[in-house]
């Protein structure tokens, strides 16, 4: 698959303060992905929201620890490539 170009506009990112030790994980991730993949950092915004999203059903908190990262996740990564994707293929539609 080609690289998605990054995004010219803001990214936000929007991460739950809910299970903090899992979302912090995954929060960073997601920085990384997105910074492999050209968005530039005056260009990422992070936005702290109350609650919790539904990226990792598990059944543990060992399976949640996995998949945001510690063993065999990197959940936060793939949510960063697939709204760099779904940004990408908008922009295209607008054009």
């Amino acid at each position: 698959m080609d690289r998605p170009a990054p995004p010219a506009d803001l990214t936000a990112v929007a991460t739950a303060r809910f299970n903090a030790l899992v979302n912090e994980s995954l929060l960073h991730s997601c920085l990384d992905a997105l910074r492999r993949h050209g968005v530039a950092e005056d260009r990422i915004g992070v936005v702290w929201v109350p609650g919790s999203f539904g990226i990792l059903a598990t059944g543990s908190v060992e399976q949640a620890l996995d998949r945001a990262g510690l063993r065999s996740g990197e959940k936060g990564s793939d949510a960063a490539f697939a709204a760099i994707e779904t940004i990408n293929l908008l922009a295209r539609r607008e054009h």
